[in-house]
């Protein structure tokens, strides 16, 4: 993040909280998801490193301190890159480990589950009481492919497919409309393959 980049950042922060009054919130994530860095599972160190450093340089970690927005950056940890080398003042700047399991998985799954309920249509359909009712966690074959999915963004694919999965058997479905175990492994199999690519 440097030149233009670092400007319009500033401009554009200046002008909501002068104008709206709001503070603002830049969020960097997605970064494993990203091709020019991670490609058919190899890390592209040099070029990550580089970004990592932009993204905490001393222009921008002075615009955070100076308050002018709040910066929050997830990355993955990969072996031979450490992040919190990185960081300038890392005494003003905290680093929190997350790793993730199953029940925190479940959990944020739960979440996105409740912010999609919100927009449900009450006329055309009744939401799910949590992710576990609707992948049908208590057969046991569904259960442990579930168990398989490791990060938030592996689970956002299998959404994706799950939701596919869901809709070409729509019209031949039963009340309540659950994953079926096909449903759950075809969805992982085909989230898997998009995740390897990615």
């Amino acid at each position: 993040m440097f030149g233009n980049i670092f400007n319009h950042l500033t401009h554009f922060t200046v002008f909501i909280k002068t104008h709206l009054k709001r503070s603002v919130v830049f969020v960097i994530d997605g970064i494993d998801e990203n091709q020019y860095f991670f490609k058919e599972n190899v890390v592209n160190k040099l070029s990550l490193e580089l970004f990592l450093r932009s993204s905490v340089s001393q222009e921008i970690l002075s615009s955070v301190m100076a308050h002018n927005f709040y910066l929050s950056l997830f990355y993955s940890e990969i072996d031979g890159i450490n992040i919190q080398d990185t960081v300038i003042r890392n005494e003003k700047f905290p680093i929190y480990g997350i790793n993730w399991n199953t029940k925190s998985l479940i959990n944020y799954a739960d979440y996105v589950l409740e912010e999609m309920n919100k927009k449900v249509s009450a006329n055309r359909c009744k939401s799910f009481p949590d992710f576990k009712t609707l992948v049908n966690y208590t057969n046991v074959q569904s259960a442990d492919i579930i168990d398989q999915i490791s990060t938030p963004g592996v689970l956002h694919y299998f959404m994706e497919k799950l939701i596919m999965e869901m809709n070409n058997c729509a019209n031949d479905s039963r009340e309540p409309f659950i994953a079926t175990f096909e449903n759950v492994a075809n969805a992982f199999g085909k989230s898997m393959k998009i995740s390897k690519k990615n």
